[in-house]
């Protein structure tokens, strides 16, 4: 009886663990097809998951939006009812052998409301058609949509992937309500950014022609003009952020140049630099981030003063300058043996180094790798066109940029596995990888 029960019980535990192992694996045996969400006016989202399963998982869990689920119906590929159970914003279906199944139930989760403004917030796994309520106008979006268009009278989002946050209101365009919302909106984002220090005459202008348009009644205008006013303070913003980040690689540039004793031409870069931030307190922050660019410029082409020449100290001399003479040859043959020293320890100057030039499929390149920054792009463009590789200092002269500017873009594209950085000479040469060359191809 004992011997049985040896090998019994782990016969048993080892049945039970490859029980549990395909469940253990359920949650991932799914892949998200389609998202839809329809929004009703007071707030609560109808969802339409759909999902592509793997039959060979009898169960199922499934992560849902939301944390409160109504009405929740789930049929497989060809409209047959699937059993499931709910778990703390999980799902477990019975999907016995189906391809594909089809979740839809009610949710008012996702919404939040603060006065009229609601905003639907949520991050769904892949692309999405979100149908906003009838009447609702959109204030903000965090994603750029894919699409939007108009579908018997409701909007429709296509949005991307990701974390999303859509403010709107519902109400008809051109109302009194409305225009105050907007106006109120156009207000606290100048008063936010004015916080900063950031001068915004400019938009409290065009606000300040909104709340007039308002008063004389004139709400569509008045709508207008307020969202005319937040788009300019957000814009001045942005250049006013890109002008400071310009001042302190200028004067990170200066500093340098100061600390490497290049003293010469950077009387010059200073004076640019103290204009750049006079413009900058003016509130003129595009003449500002020129100044500041030019001043990081100037500063890295300084050079070293030259040396200074020493005043000859008289020779001795005796009767007939004989000591003279002495010095004199004694000095001569001093200079000759340096020269021969010279020529001995002098090492051969360096060939140039030969470029390849390679062809680059750019357009490649760019599909593989979207997260590119603009300024990286035209970095990119620029090597391919002198043939996939481009030493460091002829992409500064090219967009006139500081060193550091310039560094960290390339230290970004090697990053990335766009291009590969090579020490030539105590110069960097970027080089475009191999992988984005045009085979067979070389010019």
């Amino acid at each position: 009886m004992d011997r049985k029960l040896v090998w019994v019980v782990p016969v048993f535990l080892m049945l039970l663990s490859l029980s549990a192992f395909p469940f253990a694996l359920a949650q991932q045996a799914y892949t998200p097809s389609t998202l839809v969400l329809r929004v009703y006016g007071d707030g609560v989202v109808q969802v339409e998951y759909g999902i592509e399963t793997d039959v060979t998982y009898p169960r199922i869990s499934v992560s849902l939006f939301g944390n409160v689920f109504e009405e929740v119906i789930i049929v497989n590929q060809d409209g047959v009812p699937l059993d499931y159970e709910g778990i703390d914003g999980e799902v477990i279906i019975d999907t016995l052998g189906a391809e594909a199944a089809e979740i839809t139930y009610f949710t008012s989760d996702l919404t939040s409301k603060s006065g009229r403004i609601w905003v639907l917030e949520f991050e769904p796994p892949i692309l999405t058609n979100i149908i906003l309520p009838r009447g609702a106008t959109i204030i903000s979006l965090s994603q750029t949509p894919v699409a939007i268009r108009s579908v018997d009278g409701q909007t429709l989002l296509t949005m991307p992937a990701g974390r999303l946050e859509i403010t709107y209101v519902v109400g008809v365009t051109g109302t009194r309500e409305h225009a105050l919302i907007l106006i109120n909106e156009a207000e606290n984002k100048i008063e936010e950014i004015k916080a900063q220090n950031i001068i915004v005459a400019d938009a409290e202008t065009k606000l300040q022609e909104a709340k007039e348009a308002f008063s004389r009644e004139q709400y569509v205008e008045a709508e207008q003009l307020a969202s005319q006013a937040e788009n300019l303070a957000v814009q001045i913003e942005a250049a006013a952020k890109k002008a400071k980040a310009a001042i302190v690689e200028g004067e990170s540039s200066v500093e340098n140049a100061r600390q490497e004793g290049r003293t010469s031409g950077l009387a010059e870069a200073q004076i640019l630099l103290q204009q750049a931030k006079d413009e900058y307190s003016a509130g003129n922050y595009e003449k500002a981030e020129q100044l500041a660019s030019k001043a990081g410029i100037t500063a890295e082409s300084a050079k070293p003063p030259p040396p200074s020449t020493p005043t000859p100290t008289p020779l001795p001399t005796l009767a007939g300058g004989r000591i003279l003479y002495w010095w004199i040859g004694i000095s001569a043959l001093g200079v000759a043996l340096a020269m021969l020293a010279f020529r001995l320890v002098k090492k051969p100057k360096p060939a140039e180094v030969s470029r390849e030039r390679r062809t680059i499929d750019v357009e490649k390149l760019f599909r593989l790798n979207p997260q590119l920054r603009d300024e990286d792009r035209e970095a990119v463009q620029f090597i391919a066109e002198c043939g996939g590789e481009a030493f460091e200092g002829e992409i500064r002269k090219r967009f006139k940029l500081p060193k550091t500017t310039v560094w960290r873009m390339m230290q970004r594209l090697e990053r990335e596995g766009v291009a590969e950085i090579l020490k030539i000479g105590g110069r960097n040469l970027i080089r475009i990888k191999s992988k984005y060359e045009v085979k067979g191809e070389t010019r």
